[in-house]
This record gives structure tokens, C-alpha cells and sequence, in this order.
């Protein structure tokens, strides 16, 4: 998870034979986090719940899970069509996520990085690495939930070699100012929670 929580140390409040709950409290604002990770077999289902002890707590989440990529992986959104903006400052440019996927060591210069979002208005919810062999990771999750998705593509700016996060979020931005200034940031209280959820799905196609 980004922003605050990406470096910070959790408590463990449940932990079963497929599953452990974790939480830990907000530090800029006064929340509360949990989530509650479960394993199937080539599965991992994640449950979110968000909570404060005082109203109007305004919030922006996004998921942050880093992927090493391999010569070849390939990401893709979905089965809808991703009309995306680019982020920074000034204009925004907007194009349409290739249905073949992108590779980040093939369509990224070496040492540079970009990060994108999918607009509002487009209906993606899904997105997958996919290795020339077939071997795939899918994370999944209900747009009603999560409307936007992040994906971070770094060739070796920042990291040691190609890496991509793939990054569901609440808005097409990393800024909570820009999410409240567009009445898109969460609103949680003492009597309003919010709660969500994630899917990591393992598997191979034929290739």
C-alpha cells in the first residue's frame, strides 16, 4: 500500500492456516488500516477496511506492489479499452493502453521511468504480467470499489533492472489535494467506514 504505509510496521491481530490479519494507524491523519490477506490455491484474496475515531478523515489509497520484470513480460489491462493520462505537471497527455501490452525494456528507454493512470471514465479492472512462457500474475477489483488504476513503469531508473507496480487506486492521481480538490477523496468517520477488496490470481496460458 503507498504513500504513508509503504515503510511502516504492522500489527498482527489474526492469523489462521491460510490467512493472517494485519493493522496499523495512520500517522499524518488519524486512522486506522486493516487487511486481511488470504491464500488459496493459486489465489490470494485481500480484504481492506478503513476506519477513523473522528469525522471527515479525507483519504487517497492506492495499492503499491512492485514487480521484477523478466526479458519478454508483457502487461496488460484487462478486456476494456484504458484511456489513459500521464502523470505530472501541466498538461496531461492522453492515449490508449496497446492491446498487446507493454514491455517495459522494449517500450521504455533505458534509464527513464513513467507513471500512468487510467481514467475515471474507463472500465478497467484488471491488469496482468504475462511471461513469454505463459506464466501469469492477474490482480483484480470491483471499479465500484477502486475506479482507477496506477502503473508505475521504472527500466532501471530508479531500480536495479526493469520493474512495474501495478497500482489500483481510488483517483488518477498521487496528490490527496487533488483528489479532494476533484471530490474524489474518501471521506471516512466515526459511523462511515470503507471497505474493499483485492484479488492475485497465479497461473500459465498456452503460448
Amino acid at each position: 500500500d503507498h504513500g504513508e504505509l509503504w515503510d511502516t510496521s504492522w500489527s498482527v491481530s489474526a492469523v489462521s492456516g491460510s490467512s493472517v490479519s494485519t493493522w496499523v494507524e495512520g500517522r499524518a491523519l488519524p486512522y486506522r488500516f486493516e487487511r486481511t490477506l488470504t491464500l488459496s490455491p493459486g489465489r490470494l484474496h485481500v480484504e481492506y477496511r478503513l476506519s477513523s475515531t473522528v469525522d471527515d478523515v479525507r483519504v487517497l489509497w492506492a495499492a503499491h506492489p512492485l514487480f521484477a520484470q523478466r526479458p519478454g513480460t508483457r502487461i496488460e489491462l484487462g478486456d476494456a479499452p484504458a484511456t489513459l493520462v500521464h502523470y505530472g505537471e501541466g498538461e496531461r497527455p492522453v492515449q490508449t493502453w496497446p492491446a498487446h501490452g507493454v514491455c517495459v525494456e522494449v517500450d521504455l528507454a533505458a534509464g527513464a521511468s513513467q507513471k500512468i493512470f487510467t481514467h475515471p471514465a474507463s472500465e478497467v479492472a484488471s491488469a496482468s504480467l504475462i511471461d513469454p512462457d505463459g506464466a501469469f500474475l492477474t490482480m483484480s477489483w470491483r471499479r465500484e470499489e477502486v475506479p482507477c488504476l496506477g502503473v508505475w513503469l521504472d527500466n532501471a531508473a530508479y531500480a536495479r533492472h526493469a520493474v512495474a507496480a501495478l497500482e489500483p487506486t481510488t483517483w488518477s492521481d498521487d496528490g490527496l489535494d487533488v483528489a479532494v480538490g476533484a471530490g474524489a477523496a474518501w471521506i471516512v468517520s466515526r459511523d462511515r467506514d470503507r471497505r474493499w477488496s483485492l484479488d492475485v490470481e497465479l497461473g500459465c496460458r498456452a503460448v
